[in-house]
């Protein structure tokens, strides 16, 4: 019995051991524990292994960028073997392959090395590319509970650098407003000449006897027009020809041809539809600008005509007033910088003008009359860029568009679109029409000749003077007051008119619009020629009365507008174009106070590639655009 009892006894003991749960949460608690080791184990020894990782990447990124400069002398196992010691590895083993094969020179085999690296260069002219690669094994120090003992870690870098064939059209606003002071206390013009030279310092660094990476710039310098220059218009197609003038005045001899294009002027006349397109190819018909003065202080020659393309014809006419022209592709900063020098400022500004020559002097359309230039020994383009405008990236050839000429334009500007004037629709007016029509106007040959001397019926009871020598053909006078002579715009009284007998037919000729618009700016032409006599021939000619002004229906048949609304849809489309073949545009705004939009929507990558500065530092734009070009890659 008592056994039995006490079996019992223990039987109940059991069963109260078996539910009693006290002590459990301890067991659950180390179980907790020993995870939240692991896991705060497992990020120290990430972040341990991150910190190592970074600063072997950031070696690995230093040593490649100094083994790419196409300047440096020591091999790029050295200078990768130099820049892990420096940032505290010292056991260190770097494999190099150079240009495919095993280069032997640098460092010895460590097969217990801490950090093993492999390099490759690659290198030939113009161009280096380093790339390197390690794996670094990091002791854990907590994972290894649980069997993970290193952790392995890559590291790659690459960089490079090219001297490709870059082209360049610096397109620089020389307009009225760049003469005004700039908040650094010289001209704004001063600023940007400074600053052009210092960034053709910077990017113009050819050697004369490596033909294999040239660097060549185009200036483009704009107003409300660009002058392009003869020596280029005469490889493209504006110098039209001679054509018969359609009813010529037989009596007396008039003028039976002319020629289509005045050479008055170096400037071309674009229309919206060109500036779609990136190319001036030699074949396509360009219209030169027309050779007038629109406005003037002056009422005649000789000295102060503000004609619209303003040439230095070695006229002393124009020579204080004459305009650089396009420098072609030059490989020598020392042209460019005396080119730079001889810009001055004056007259409206017509960014898409200069823009459409600017991407023009990059379109391999052009390449023929470039090529035409720089083969002839008496035209200061060098023969080395004979082959430039080079043709544009194509994907489907090349990988890498730095295999190919880089295409650069640098655009600067200190205000807005203004307005541009032009010429009308040839024969619009039938009375008008001076790009290649006779005028009724007749001038003595030798007029000067008859200075202080008296002429029977010629003379005017004075000596005679610049306004005696012409005259005005009137078919719809009488025969007796069929030809006018103006006198003195001073006065009325020596006006004089003349019948078709009493004219001396071999001592006169015929002038034609461009020859009579080198000599008048339009209101005074109009003035001198017409006001008086407008009532003998308004019928003839399509004019109405006095009250409506002669000057101003005359100027209207030949003076066209292009609005600052119009000029930047221009520049907008042209630009739009020139980025899709790849040229990057840099735009630089100097001191532009409104506005800014167009040029930053001129711009590669908008705000990226667009420089809102004022006074000295739009130096510091054209340093940082010349760094952009040159600069060292991180490719990788």
């Amino acid at each position: 019995m008592h056994r039995l009892f006490k079996n019992a006894l223990g039987l109940r003991k059991c069963r109260a051991f078996a539910h009693d749960e006290s002590g459990a949460l301890i067991i659950f608690t180390l179980y907790i524990l020993m995870a939240m080791i692991m896991i705060g184990g497992l990020a120290v020894d990430i972040m341990m292994a991150e910190e190592r990782r970074a600063r072997i990447q950031f070696t690995i990124d230093g040593a490649t960028l100094s083994a790419a400069d196409l300047q440096q002398t020591l091999e790029a196992c050295d200078i990768m073997e130099g820049q892990f010691r420096s940032a505290g590895f010292a056991n260190v083993h770097v494999n190099h392959t150079r240009n495919g094969a095993q280069y032997e020179s640098c460092g010895v085999a460590e097969p217990d090395a801490d950090i093993a690296v492999d390099v490759a260069s690659v290198e030939g002219i113009g161009y280096r590319r380093v790339e390197a690669e390690a794996s670094i094994r990091v002791p854990t120090l907590f994972m290894h509970w649980v069997g993970i003992d290193y952790m392995d870690l890559p590291v790659s870098g690459a960089a490079e650098e090219r001297i490709t064939d870059i082209e360049i059209s610096l397109v620089v606003d020389v307009s009225g407003s760049m003469g005004n002071p700039s908040t650094s206390g010289e001209t704004k013009i001063f600023e940007l000449r400074k600053a052009a030279k210092e960034f053709f310092t910077a990017v113009v660094k050819n050697d004369p006897d490596d033909d294999s990476a040239i660097t060549s710039v185009s200036i483009v310098p704009y107003y409300h027009t660009v002058h392009v220059g003869e020596d280029l218009l005469d490889q493209l197609n504006a110098n039209g020809g001679t054509v018969s003038v359609q009813n010529p005045i037989t009596n007396p001899p008039g003028l039976t041809s002319v020629q289509s294009e005045q050479q008055f002027s170096s400037c071309i006349e674009f229309t919206p539809n060109d500036f779609k397109s990136t190319a001036i190819t030699p074949s396509q018909k360009l219209t030169r600008k027309a050779h007038f003065a629109y406005g003037s202080s002056s009422t005649r020659f000789p000295n102060y005509l503000q004609f619209e393309c303003q040439e230095d014809r070695f006229d002393t006419r124009y020579a204080a007033n004459s305009r650089p022209h396009i420098m072609v592709h030059r490989t020598e900063k020392s042209q460019l910088d005396a080119h730079i020098d001889t810009l001055t400022a004056s007259g409206n500004t017509a960014i898409d003008v200069g823009m459409k020559w600017g991407v023009a002097l990059l379109d391999p359309a052009i390449q023929p009359a470039v090529k035409t230039l720089a083969d002839d020994t008496t035209i200061p383009v060098p023969s080395r860029v004979n082959d430039r405008p080079a043709n544009y990236w194509v994907p489907s050839v090349s990988a890498n568009p730095q295999d190919e000429t880089l295409k650069v334009i640098v655009l600067m500007t200190d205000g807005v679109n203004t307005t541009q004037y032009g010429q009308t629709t040839e024969n619009q007016y039938p009375y008008i029409n001076f790009k290649n029509s006779p005028a009724p106007v007749w001038r003595f040959k030798n007029w000067s000749t008859h200075e202080g001397k008296r002429h029977d019926r010629w003379s005017v009871n004075r000596n005679m003077e610049w306004y005696d020598q012409y005259l005005i053909y009137v078919p719809g006078n009488s025969w007796s007051n069929r030809w006018y002579r103006p006198g003195d715009p001073n006065t009325s009284w020596d006006d004089q008119w003349y019948s078709t007998s009493e004219i001396p037919w071999d001592g006169i000729a015929q002038m034609d619009w461009v020859d009579l618009l080198d000599d008048f700016h339009v209101d005074y032409m109009a003035e001198f020629f017409w006001d008086e006599a407008e009532r003998y021939y308004h019928s003839y000619y399509g004019w109405s009365t006095r009250e409506d002004p002669m000057e101003d229906k005359l100027k209207a048949s030949m003076i066209t507008q292009t609005n600052w609304w119009q000029a930047n849809t221009n520049l907008s489309e042209i630009c739009a174009a020139a980025r899709a073949k790849g040229i990057l545009i840099y735009a630089i705004g100097f001191e532009v106070n409104t506005g800014e939009g167009p040029m930053r929507d001129c711009a590669t990558e908008g705000d990226a590639y667009y420089f809102d500065v004022s006074g000295r530092e739009i130096s510091t734009a054209f340093a940082a655009i010349a760094n952009h070009i040159n600069q060292l890659r991180l490719v990788q």
